[in-house]
C-alpha cells in the first residue's frame, strides 16, 4: 500500500491508495484539499472527468460511524466544492461518488401471483450502512412490498401481486448500491414453482473517493503500515479477500 500525505495552508489529511492501483483509479475521484482558518474552509479540487454525469458528496465526523445524506450533489461538470460549514479544531471524512450506482428494473408478473424478491451480499454485509448508504425497493400497484439495506448476507420478502385498486402486472426493482456493486446480486421468483423470474447482479462497483481533512487539527505521527504474507499457492485463491483488504484499510 502506497500512503500519499498532503498539506495546505493549515491542514491535516491522510489520503493512501493501494500499490499498483490502476483499477481503483478507473472508478476513483481524484481528490485533494486545501485549508483556510478565517474564515473557517475547506476547498476541496480534483481530476475532471468528461464522462460524469454528476457528483454527490457526503460528510461525516471524525467520530462518527455512518454516512448521511449527500451535503451537495454537483454536475458533471464539476472539479471542484467548498464547506465552509467547519471549525477550527475539526475533522471529517468526506466521501465523493461520480456515480449513483442507481439500479431499476421494471419486471413483468402476473397479476394476483405470489413472489419472492431475495436480495444478497457476498461479502454478508448488506449494502448498508459501514460502505455506503445503499438501499433496495421493490414496489408497484401503488404499494411498497420490499424495502431495506441492513441485512447481512441475504434477505428475502413473500407476497402477492395486488394493489388498491385490484390485480396489477408489473413490479419495480429499486437499488442503490455501496461501494461493492460487484458482491450484489438479486432475483424474482415464483412463489409456487420457484422459477426466477428476473435477476440482476453483481454490478460494477460505483466510482468513489474519501479524503480526512481539517483546520488544526493533530496528524497522526506516523501513517502507520501492514505487512500481510501469503503463501504463493493461496496467493490465486484469496485475490479477491485480499482486494477487499486493502480497499478497507484505505477507508
Amino acid at each position: 500500500m502506497r500512503c500519499v500525505r498532503g498539506s495546505g495552508v493549515i491542514l491535516a489529511l491522510l489520503a493512501c491508495v493501494p500499490a499498483g492501483a490502476a483499477a481503483v483509479r478507473e472508478y476513483a475521484v481524484e481528490v485533494s484539499a486545501t485549508v483556510m482558518e478565517s474564515p473557517p474552509r475547506i476547498d476541496f479540487v480534483w481530476t475532471p472527468d468528461p464522462t460524469a454525469t454528476e457528483y454527490l458528496i457526503y460528510k461525516k465526523g471524525a467520530d462518527d460511524t455512518a454516512w448521511t445524506g449527500p451535503v451537495a450533489v454537483l454536475g458533471g461538470s464539476a472539479s471542484s466544492w467548498s464547506d465552509e460549514a467547519v471549525a477550527v479544531g475539526e475533522a471529517h471524512e468526506y466521501a465523493f461518488r461520480k456515480t449513483r450506482g442507481l439500479i431499476r428494473d421494471t419486471v413483468a408478473v402476473a397479476a394476483g401471483a405470489e413472489v419472492v424478491f431475495q436480495i444478497r451480499d457476498s461479502w454478508g454485509d448488506g449494502i448498508c450502512c459501514a460502505n455506503g448508504l445503499g438501499f433496495y425497493e421493490v414496489s408497484g400497484c401503488d404499494t411498497t412490498w420490499a424495502r431495506g439495506g441492513s441485512f447481512g448476507s441475504a434477505e428475502s420478502t413473500t407476497f402477492i401481486v395486488d394493489g388498491p385498486g385490484g390485480p396489477c402486472g408489473s413490479l419495480v426493482v429499486k437499488i442503490l448500491l455501496d461501494a461493492f456493486g460487484q458482491e450484489t446480486t438479486w432475483d424474482l421468483a415464483d412463489g409456487g414453482s420457484g422459477a426466477v423470474l428476473a435477476e440482476g447482479g453483481p454490478y460494477a462497483p460505483p466510482e468513489f473517493g474519501h479524503i480526512f481533512a481539517g483546520i488544526r487539527f493533530p496528524e497522526p505521527d506516523e501513517p502507520g503500515a501492514v505487512l500481510l504474507l501469503v503463501e504463493e499457492s493461496l496467493a490465486a485463491a484469496l485475490a479477491e479477500e485480499i482486494r477487499r483488504l486493502e480497499i478497507d484499510m484505505v477507508r
